[in-house]
């Protein structure tokens, strides 16, 4: 059937991808394989995965997958960042393959440009970015879990992907 969304697992592809995920004996070092060589769709439904696994559902995941990341394990940070990264690669080269074949659509398509909005969702969600403030006793302790942008004071502290 080939692809029939801009959604995550709106492909035969990446659902077939998911049903490798399910059987592997080990999930995270079968996504990070993925994350590191796999095809664009199985970027992305690597990169959802996470997504969900870090607490953050979207719209198009497939039930199945929310299903099957309940009660799973949170990826590293490390991983996290690879797929952000993998997915940002796939945004910035509209020659990749599978990315060529929404671009053909054009620019002001609605369906690449939901496309390309899934994917930046994606990619923010598996790659926030956090404050990490000096400890300092005096600083009030709301202070120190708050985002960039939150605190009024955010060049005191170092921003990082988490």
């Amino acid at each position: 059937m080939g692809t029939w969304s801009t959604g995550s697992f709106g492909n035969d592809e990446a659902l077939d991808w998911f049903g490798d995920l399910r059987e592997a004996p080990e999930a995270m070092p079968f996504i990070e394989q993925t994350v590191n060589n796999g095809s664009t769709e199985s970027i992305i439904a690597a990169g959802a995965v996470l997504a969900v696994l870090s607490g953050h559902l979207h719209t198009d995941v497939h039930p199945d997958v929310i299903e099957w990341c309940a009660g799973g394990p949170a990826p590293s940070s490390a991983l996290k960042l690879a797929a952000a990264d993998a997915i940002q690669a796939v945004i910035d080269d509209p020659e990749v393959d599978g990315h060529d074949t929404w671009a053909e659509l054009g620019e002001d398509d609605d369906d690449y440009v939901g496309w390309i909005a899934n994917l930046e969702s994606i990619s923010g969600s598996v790659a926030r970015i956090r404050l990490i403030l000096p400890l300092c006793p005096r600083a009030p302790a709301p202070c120190r879990s708050r985002t960039v942008g939150q605190w009024p004071h955010s060049q005191r502290g170092l921003a990082v992907r988490v």
